[in-house]
């Protein structure tokens, strides 16, 4: 009975929707080229999700990172972290490539990254770290930047390759 007027809802839900689309004209739609949307040269990206998972395990973490795009599609990623925990202090610095090759919108597509750097810990131990990365990054026309991403991470300190997710905020300058 209830499976009955919800299917009933949603079918006069979706025929009122396709409705009141019809009624938008092409005129009404205003397409950009190319060549008239803003041209990002930098993305700024936060990675809150280290932060957040870091404050669950009772550690900090922050990571940074900037991109400046050396072509249309192609960027050098900066990126900056910082980590505490357990009274050891970590910092990697980490820097490499970054691509969107195929694009629906300026920067906006499949999303690679790979990058390796240094690490060094309070302890005195330094080291080599990397990590890729493969997803979709989003920027909006506003400047907006979301980039999920799933991939590996290894460090010589830990010496185990792991999977590193990201959701990365920022903005587009």
């Amino acid at each position: 009975m209830y499976v009955n007027k919800l299917l009933l809802t949603l079918f006069i839900s979706i025929f009122c929707v396709c409705v009141f689309a019809q009624n938008v004209s092409n005129n009404d739609v205003v397409k950009t080229t190319l060549k008239e949307q803003q041209s990002f040269k930098t993305l700024v990206k936060f990675k809150p999700l280290a932060t957040i998972l870091g404050a669950i395990m009772g550690s900090f973490n922050f990571e940074v990172a900037g991109v400046p795009y050396v072509h249309p599609n192609i960027g050098i990623p900066i990126e900056l972290q910082f980590a505490y925990a357990n009274k050891v202090t970590g910092v990697a610095l980490m820097t490499g490539i970054e691509a969107v090759p195929f694009t629906y919108r300026e920067k906006s597509g499949l999303y690679l990254n790979y990058e390796a750097g240094c690490l060094f810990v309070s302890t005195g131990d330094f080291g080599f770290c990397t990590a890729g990365h493969i997803g979709y990054q989003v920027v909006a026309k506003r400047g907006f930047v979301f980039t999920p991403a799933v991939g590996f991470k290894y460090d010589t300190l830990v010496k185990t390759v792991g999977l590193h997710i990201m959701f990365d905020f920022g903005f587009a300058l």
